[in-house]
């Protein structure tokens, strides 16, 4: 890569695919790698944005919501698998993290060999609370999906799973994320 500063003058290489090339169908306004890695940003960020708006009224947010489901997916994980599995820096969830822990929606246990491992399980508040998430997110994800009709659904899916593959994530990790399972609330 070079430092435009110093190297204005672009090198043969850096001028064989512009940042942002046109579709050469003229389809899309962007050659369609592009695009789509650009679109599958924009709806997330705008579901994002109005689940976040829908989620404030029982307390919770989009994080602290995708922090608690992973948790309950996991039965009992640490940081670190909860980390690898949400993707997330450890900074920002320990924070979201000691948030569910005050409204006694995720408890943390010690473990007795290693004092430096902690584990984490959802309480019967934050299943509670993850169940009524769950038919607000089941609402917003109807309507982003209204009008798309399944097969192009499954196609996106097999898709987006062949990437989440290409990009390190193996099935047996996102086998414990994504399998259905029932939110029960003793």
């Amino acid at each position: 890569m070079r430092d435009s500063l110093n190297d204005p003058a672009p090198r043969k290489e850096e001028t064989a695919r512009p940042f942002m090339p046109p579709d050469p169908k003229g389809e899309f306004r962007y050659d369609v790698p592009i695009y789509l890695l650009n679109l599958l940003v924009a709806v997330s960020r705008v579901r994002d944005a109005e689940l976040e708006k829908a989620l404030r009224p029982i307390g919770l947010n989009v994080t602290r919501y995708r922090t608690m489901a992973v948790v309950w997916r996991l039965g009992e994980c640490t940081m670190s698998e909860l980390a690898i599995i949400s993707a997330s820096d450890r900074t920002s969830l320990t924070r979201t993290v000691d948030q569910l822990v005050a409204a006694g929606c995720i408890e943390r246990t010690d473990s007795a060999e290693d004092r430096r491992k902690v584990t984490l399980t959802i309480t019967r508040a934050g299943r509670h609370a993850l169940r009524d998430a769950g038919l607000i997110v089941n609402a917003h994800n109807d309507s982003g999906l209204a009008g798309v009709p399944e097969d192009l659904q499954r196609s996106m899916v097999r898709g987006l799973e062949l990437m989440l593959g290409n990009l390190g994530r193996t099935a047996e990790q996102m086998e414990k994320v994504l399998s259905p399972r029932e939110v029960g609330v003793d």
